[in-house]
């Protein structure tokens, strides 16, 4: 069975220390529970974790969602999210299984990537989009908090695939809700927009984050 490969990657630097980093780490803890109750994901899912300050890291290597361990994330340091788009394409490149049209071996599907920021970027990061949206096309998704920059975030992601989580009551929370409720959607959905070539947006696959919601994943 095709892998669908999903990489989540979250902003660890200083301005997300105290409640913001607290939400991330029982969001993920929530997140793997949620997922491992669908029967499709357990066969299908594939996931990722990467921080980013200072520098970046995998936490999580890409890995069947039975296998997922929680990480710990820790908040400090410079928001650079050149290096976490860098070490990116490195694991893309190390770890996703790509087509090969001799052997008739399709691949995994295309990755989603899933990317929660609070400010902009300390350091260069256009020349390493390019080259990750060149080798790879990923669809990317952005969450923006605090001080983010959205002109940076639509240049990621496209304007149709940017959320701005200050609009929303539950914040980061809502950011997990989401992620949970997507990934089942991209799922069912994968297959059918590869074979037409569809590039599918948050409204594409019907997902609501309304805030006016009681049940929250925190």
């Amino acid at each position: 069975m095709r892998r669908l490969p999903v990489y989540i990657i979250v902003d660890s630097s200083y301005s997300m220390r105290g409640k913001p980093v607290q939400y991330i780490n029982d969001g993920f803890k929530d997140l793997l529970r949620t997922l491992k109750k669908d029967p499709m994901l357990i066969e299908i899912l594939y996931l990722s974790i990467i921080e980013f300050n200072t520098e970046a890291k995998q936490v999580l290597q890409l890995s069947p969602l039975p296998k997922c361990e929680i990480p710990v994330i820790e908040a400090g340091g410079r928001s650079n999210m050149g290096e976490a788009l860098g070490l990116l394409t490195e694991k893309l490149r190390e770890e996703i299984n790509r087509p090969d049209l001799t052997a008739e071996i399709k691949g995994d599907y295309k990755p989603v990537i899933y990317l929660l920021t609070d400010g902009g970027s300390s350091d260069s990061w256009k020349k390493k989009l390019k080259e990750l949206k060149k080798e790879f096309s990923p669809r990317i998704i952005s969450f923006g908090t605090g001080n983010f920059h959205r002109d940076v975030l639509e240049e990621l992601s496209g304007p149709e695939n940017v959320v701005d989580l200050r609009e929303l009551e539950n914040g980061i929370p809502a950011f997990f809700k989401f992620v949970s409720q997507s990934i089942p959607a991209y799922s069912k959905s994968v297959g059918l927009g590869e074979q037409r070539g569809i590039e599918l947006s948050i409204n594409d696959i019907g997902i609501s984050i309304d805030n006016s919601e009681e049940e929250t994943l925190l």
